[in-house]
């Protein structure tokens, strides 16, 4: 199986798959929610587990995925639940650092430039962001539903 990162590169990707979580604990703190830190929670655990050990194998495979199903249901949920102005001052920039992170992340993987594990670790960060914004307003939702029922 063919390497993709090195452990000296790639610990750093371990570690950030886990910046998935804590969104996922605030919006179970706070409000109660299930499913969606759960997603988080099994994205960030798909991840690590293959950043830990970074080959072209089955775990990669899942990885890419999983994060592409979680990545499409956190966007949905976002246009979903995030009001328009929300979106349009910090949904959209985020929107932008997300794929700017991961291109350049992906273009210097290919010339074996270093620099790459930085970008997908702003690639992280900018989800992150942006998984805050997600929760808090998918959060305040469901406290109304509960609310009115």
């Amino acid at each position: 199986m063919k390497r993709i990162s090195s452990w000296n590169s790639s610990k750093l990707l371990t570690t950030s798959s886990f910046f998935f979580i804590i969104p996922g604990f605030y919006s179970y703190y706070k409000y109660h929610l299930i499913y969606s830190p759960l997603l988080l929670l099994s994205t960030s655990l798909i991840s690590a587990n293959y950043w830990r050990n970074a080959l072209d194998d089955w775990r990669r495979k899942l990885d890419l995925y999983f994060s592409k199903i979680s990545f499409c249901y956190f966007i949905y949920s976002t246009f979903l639940y995030v009001p328009k102005q929300t979106i349009i001052i910090f949904g959209l920039p985020n929107i932008y650092g997300i794929g700017y992170c991961f291109y350049k992340s992906h273009e210097y993987h290919k010339k074996q430039n270093k620099m790459w594990k930085y970008y997908h670790l702003g690639f992280h960060s900018f989800m992150t962001a942006q998984l805050f914004i997600t929760m808090t307003y998918m959060g305040k939702h469901y406290i109304r539903q509960l609310k009115n029922n």
